[in-house]
């Protein structure tokens, strides 16, 4: 099993916590990085969480992600 970067903690627990689709950019400025650090690290947390039935979901257009 992957161990999750501090960042993937992070973003699971913005995500969980929040109530709404939040942006990847709003987390990206929240986290200090760029939102291709964002949308790269879900890619990579998504791969961890289908082995445990769940997953980051995106809203094309809307720029939004929502843990599922």
């Amino acid at each position: 099993m992957k161990t999750l970067t501090e960042r993937e903690r992070s973003i699971l627990f913005l995500l969980r916590r929040g109530k709404t689709y939040q942006t990847g950019k709003s987390i990206a400025i929240l986290m200090g990085v760029s939102p291709r650090t964002i949308r790269n690290d879900v890619k990579a947390l998504n791969r961890v969480l289908r082995n445990y039935g769940a997953e980051i979901v995106s809203k094309r257009g809307m720029g939004s992600l929502a843990l599922h």
